[in-house]
C-alpha cells in the first residue's frame, strides 16, 4: 500500500504519481472516492520523464499500458482485471466537477514463484545487493510462464525464455515454469515445424 489520502479538485482534471519502489507485477487496486460519471485513467511504466510524467511509449508505441474506468460515485475501488507491471503508477481525472479523494494504491501480486529460495548471501553487501535484485527482476518476469518484460508485450519469446531457465535454474528451486515455457513453445508449431 501507498500514501497517505490525497483529495483533488477536479474542475481542470487531476493527476497522481505513485512510486511503488520497485518493480511490480500484479493487479493494481486503487480506493478513491469521487462523483458519479468520473472517468479516470490507470497508467503503468517503469520510466519518468523529464518532467515526472511517466515515460510512456518509450520502446513500443504499440504496448497497451493504461486502463479507463468511469466510476460509479461514492468510496470505491477499482482494481486491473489483467496484472500490470512497471515501478509507477499514474491516476488521471479527466476534468469534471466536485472532488475526488484518493485513499491509496496498491499491487495484489501476481508472480507464480515464491522469492530467493536458495537463501544465497554474503559477507559482500554488493553482492547480496545484486543477487537480491535479481531475484526481484526475474521474479516479476514470470507470470504462468516467462515474459520478456513486467509492463511491454508480456510475450513468451523462445530465447528470452532459454535466458529466463539459465537465471531460474540458478535462483529458484520450483523448476515447474522452465518445463511450461517448453510445453507452450512444442505446442505452438505450426503443422509444418515453424
Amino acid at each position: 500500500p501507498t500514501g497517505n489520502a490525497v483529495s483533488l479538485d477536479l474542475k481542470r482534471g487531476a493527476y497522481v504519481l505513485y512510486d511503488l519502489g520497485e518493480e511490480y507485477i500484479g493487479h493494481v487496486r486503487l480506493t478513491l472516492d469521487a462523483p458519479a460519471g468520473t472517468v479516470v485513467r490507470l497508467a503503468y511504466d517503469e520510466r519518468l520523464r523529464a518532467d515526472g510524467l511517466l515515460d510512456l511509449f518509450m520502446t513500443n508505441p504499440f504496448c497497451d499500458t493504461a486502463d479507463q474506468y468511469t466510476l460509479a460515485g461514492g468510496k470505491q475501488t477499482v482494481e486491473t482485471f489483467h496484472p500490470r507491471g512497471g515501478r509507477y503508477v499514474a491516476v488521471h481525472f479527466s476534468p469534471g466537477t466536485g472532488n475526488a479523494t484518493v485513499h491509496g494504491c496498491e499491487v495484489r501480486s501476481a508472480t507464480c514463484v515464491d522469492g530467493d529460495p536458495t537463501g544465497f548471501s554474503t559477507d559482500n553487501e554488493l553482492l547480496n545487493w545484486s543477487w537480491k535484485l535479481g531475484c526481484e527482476t526475474a521474479l516479476v518476469n514470470i507470470e504462468d510462464s516467462f515474459c520478456d518484460s513486467p509492463w511491454r508485450e508480456r510475450g513468451t519469446y523462445l530465447l528470452d525464455g532459454y535466458n529466463h531457465t539459465l537465471v531460474h535454474l540458478t535462483h529458484f528451486h520450483d523448476r515447474r515454469t522452465c518445463s511450461r515455457a517448453l510445453r507452450l513453445f512444442a505446442q505452438g508449431n505450426n503443422p509444418d515445424g515453424m
